[in-house]
């Protein structure tokens, strides 16, 4: 890494998203977007859905989307950013956000014997489908 480059982790619970170095970041927050330089300040933030760029050294973007979650920019220019959903634009598949939303919708619908904490899982699940839906709808125009 060279004095002017961030080293960026996007991870979720189930994936690394990103891993490398990057010149920016453009986060989108809960008070709007901010981007990160190297050697910024120390920062904790929330992530709020919608696309975070991350400017190679190349000048090209990878775009991923972000749904919520933490992000942290530590002392060395290093980013955390733990979100609960983050995919790469070159990876997302709206069709299966949608069947996994109707899935989960049909599930709590025809729920007769499910507990408060099924409940509960398959409301977090049409949630968070739904706002992956939106952010690629909205921000990337692939609904």
């Amino acid at each position: 890494m060279s004095p002017k480059e961030l080293i960026i982790k996007v991870v979720t619970l189930e994936k690394t998203v990103y891993g490398g170095g990057a010149t920016r970041i453009s986060i989108p927050t809960s008070e709007g977007f901010i981007t990160v330089l190297p050697e910024h300040e120390p920062l904790i933030g929330l992530l709020a859905p919608g696309v975070m760029l991350v400017t190679l050294r190349d000048g090209s973007q990878e775009k991923i989307i972000v749904t919520t979650g933490f992000f942290e920019v530590k002392p060395m220019s290093e980013i955390i950013i733990l979100a609960d959903t983050a995919d790469a634009v070159g990876d997302i598949d709206v069709d299966a956000f949608k069947r996994s939303k109707d899935a989960a919708t049909k599930a709590l619908e025809e729920g007769v014997d499910i507990n408060e904490l099924e409940v509960a899982h398959l409301e977090d699940v049409i949630a968070r489908e739904a706002a992956r839906i939106d952010v690629a709808d909205r921000h990337l125009g692939m609904r």
